[in-house]
């Protein structure tokens, strides 16, 4: 599986990827540290799961929510996509949740998180 993870902290980077050599999970992760970085990538190099830490402020965080929305109701088959976000007024503009492939979940990323997260990606694949 091929995961993207954006981190608006790029300090947390190089620590991501120490901990992600160390986990040797089974999983082909890229780390990006802007939203516009993994947005072009999605393009180019397709991953099947799309991870985004966002703390800009709220509208931002909403324009970027429907940007991925928009992109999901345009293909065949829907990127899943996890935003982690402190914003606790974000919403879904997807009137009915099992329509919508974003999923938003509370922030922020921290290694810990990130280690759970991807294990769960790797159990459920197994499944």
């Amino acid at each position: 599986q091929r995961i993207s993870v954006m981190v608006e902290n790029s300090e947390w980077i190089p620590s991501f990827k120490n901990d992600l050599a160390q986990w040797q999970l089974p999983i082909d992760v890229s780390f990006f540290e802007s939203v516009t970085e993994a947005i072009l990538d999605l393009s180019t190099n397709r991953p099947d799961m799309l991870v985004m830490e966002l703390s800009a402020p709220l509208l931002q965080q909403e324009k970027t929510l429907q940007a991925l929305e928009n992109f999901n109701k345009r293909g065949k088959s829907p990127l899943q996509v996890v935003i982690v976000t402190q914003e606790k007024s974000l919403l879904s503009s997807v009137s009915y949740p099992s329509a919508s492939t974003v999923q938003l979940v509370p922030g922020p990323i921290s290694p810990i998180w990130l280690h759970a997260y991807l294990i769960g990606i790797v159990a459920s694949s197994r499944l």
